[in-house]
């Protein structure tokens, strides 16, 4: 009988490499995903817009580019996003939503999200690019 029980140095390194591997591959995935679950805040909040910039059209022929003209309240500055209402005619854009930067992932990087007047969404900017954490089409 071994009165010497216990863990050897060989087998706490593999532990610890095995706690390390698992934590890099899931370390990312969680930014991910946390993400893609602050983009929700974006898309809820630009779907409202583009509904009262519809009802602005049907009311006046164009859209606007105040929140002013709106009847919503005016939601600037959202948790992770800070919001503009576009009146780009020929891009056909009705809201943006632009990534604050002190609360994002990538940094520095920002990424704009860009409401369409018939729903769709396209992400562009640097962060889509540079960041993994954002998920660009």
């Amino acid at each position: 009988m071994n009165k010497n029980s216990g863990f050897n140095i060989i087998e706490l390194v593999v532990v610890v490499v095995i706690i390390g591997i698992l934590s890099a591959l899931a370390i990312p995935q969680y930014t991910k995903t946390v993400e893609r679950s602050r983009q929700s805040e974006a898309l809820t909040n630009l779907a409202a817009i583009r509904g009262a910039q519809t009802r602005y059209y049907l009311e006046n022929g164009n859209y606007t580019n105040s929140f002013d003209n709106l009847d919503i309240d005016n939601t600037t500055n959202g948790t992770y996003f800070t919001y503009t209402v576009v009146d780009e005619s020929a891009n056909t854009v009705v809201a943006r939503a632009l990534r604050n930067s002190e609360k994002n992932p990538c940094g520095t990087t920002n990424y704009t999200i860009n409401m369409y007047e018939n729903g769709t969404t396209s992400k562009t900017g640097a962060g889509c690019a540079s960041c993994s954490a954002v998920s660009c089409p």
